[in-house]
């Protein structure tokens, strides 16, 4: 079994897990280890990095999400890569009662020759049906972007039901997962230049009922705790991190120069005094 296929990271909080998949999604997907970890009454998955999903992968996938409703437990979708929405039109009950948040399009720049990939909010299309792909101009050279699939079949998971409108709660924990980063994305679709720098923006409210109330993230908030990847044994609820991802250095610490020059000195001084001992006789 090839581990670095799938990896899963995993979050958690008392109101919230966040998971973020990468890689094949196949028999060897270790989905199943992830359900004693989770915490709170709301799954946000960040499958924006799926490259692809093998029919085991998809049995899988749908037994877990069922034992996610069973659990009463929310899942929202967000960043869904091209290969996760093509299963979500193939297969009638992938996705199930959880909400596909957000997703990426994909597109094809003829001056650049090459694959450009947007990320839209599902809520954004669902006001003109048949949705129909948004344009967008290349970052790189300023053309307009050509979409790169069918729009009936890429876009049939909107038009074929009503997509359900994320209620204030899901829209608050999703900003908290990736504050403000989405907002900035769309900014930079839509304008083609706009400065991402200046501090991130974290959603502190936590009343469903009341307005947002942002404030500024702490240091490393996206960094995500805990990278799991390859077959579950008995899955201890820990937070610790794998002994696979501890980083250790193996170079010997270097002295700084004025140690260094404290250490020579001393040395000096003591050799100094044990030559005018033996001279002195004392």
């Amino acid at each position: 079994m090839d581990k670095s296929k799938f990896k899963a990271k995993i979050r958690t909080s008392e109101n919230y897990s966040f998971v973020r998949l990468k890689g094949v999604l196949d028999e060897d997907n270790d989905l199943a280890g992830l359900l004693p970890r989770l915490t709170g009454s709301v799954l946000i998955v960040d499958a924006g990095e799926v490259t692809r999903i093998s029919s085991c992968g998809v049995r899988d996938w749908v037994g877990w999400r069922q034992e996610l409703e069973r659990r009463g437990i929310k899942l929202v979708l967000i960043r869904c890569s091209p290969s996760f929405v093509t299963q979500i039109n193939l297969v009638t009950n992938f996705v199930g009662n959880a909400t596909v948040y957000s997703f990426q399009i994909p597109y094809y720049c003829p001056t650049c020759d090459r694959e450009k990939q947007k990320l839209v909010e599902t809520a954004s299309l669902t006001e003109q049906l048949p949705v129909r792909a948004p344009s967008f101009r290349c970052t790189d050279c300023g053309g307009a972007l050509e979409f790169d699939d069918i729009e009936e079949s890429y876009f049939a998971f909107i038009n074929s039901a009503e997509a359900a409108q994320p209620d204030l709660r899901v829209r608050l924990l999703v900003e908290e997962v990736a504050p403000d980063v989405e907002a900035k994305i769309r900014a930079l679709n839509e304008t083609g230049s706009v400065s991402l720098s200046g501090p991130l923006q974290s959603v502190t409210s936590r009343t469903p009922d009341s307005a947002p109330h942002f404030g500024p993230l702490p240091p490393n908030y996206l960094d995500i705790e805990e990278e799991i990847t390859g077959q579950f044994a008995a899955v201890p609820n820990t937070t610790a991190e794998p002994a696979d991802l501890v980083e250790t250095d193996t170079e010997p610490e270097s002295q700084s120069p004025a140690l260094m020059i404290a250490f020579v000195i001393s040395a000096v001084v003591v050799i100094g005094l044990l030559i005018y001992f033996a001279i002195t006789g004392i």
